[in-house]
């Protein structure tokens, strides 16, 4: 469903030539805002957890699961909070390159976690 309603929104952001003026340079921006804000939540939670004293096992389940929920929170807020508006995908977009990034950049901490013992 939620898939749907991505693929609708950024269909009529499309149609409706939303990103006509979106430049490359605002592209990269909000990429990069993405990738900070993802490494600033994960290590929020990582120094929390570790005050703490989460177990690392715990300390782990709470940086992955804090930096989750990005997508399919987001994409339902902003389809109640903005009905019916054609610039949902622009919305949408800053949301989706978070949620990219996240499942790239978690799934290479998860590959060295398992590597650990």
């Amino acid at each position: 469903m939620i898939l749907l309603i991505i693929y609708k929104s950024f269909s009529k952001s499309f149609l409706d030539r939303i990103f006509d003026n979106l430049s490359i340079i605002n592209l990269i921006g909000v990429f990069f805002m993405a990738v900070v804000l993802f490494w600033l939540v994960y290590l929020l939670i990582g120094f929390i957890s570790k005050k703490l004293n989460f177990t690392i096992e715990d300390r782990i389940t709470a940086q992955f699961c804090g930096t989750k929920k990005s997508l399919v929170h987001g994409t339902v807020f902003s389809k109640i909070l903005f009905q019916n508006a054609s610039f949902l995908g622009v919305i949408l977009l800053p949301i989706m390159m978070f949620h990219a990034f996240q499942i790239v950049a978690i799934s290479v901490i998860a590959s060295k976690h398992s590597n650990r013992n």
